[in-house]
């Protein structure tokens, strides 16, 4: 259960709000592990890999709004802003 506590409290993601690419910063735990993103009527609208501890997400071609990110294994949603 810790180990869950530091791998979610370790997620950042800059710049955010963003309007086109965002960085998905995790620590090591996490490489490897699924992530998704949804808007806000649940609709999952992106699903990737994190690739290394810091990944590059091109959101450009979304609209702009709010969305949520989860990576597998966590259950803490993040909340990004393309404006």
């Amino acid at each position: 259960v810790v180990s869950n506590v530091i791998e979610e409290n370790s997620i950042n993601l800059y710049p955010n709000p963003t309007n086109g690419n965002i960085t998905l910063q995790v620590n090591r735990a996490l490489v490897g592990k699924a992530f998704e993103v949804y808007d806000l009527s649940g609709k999952k609208v992106k699903i990737a890999r994190v690739n290394e501890e810091k990944t590059l997400i091109d959101l450009s071609p979304f609209e702009k709004g709010i969305y949520l990110l989860r990576i597998e294994g966590t259950q803490k949603m993040e909340k990004i802003i393309v404006f």
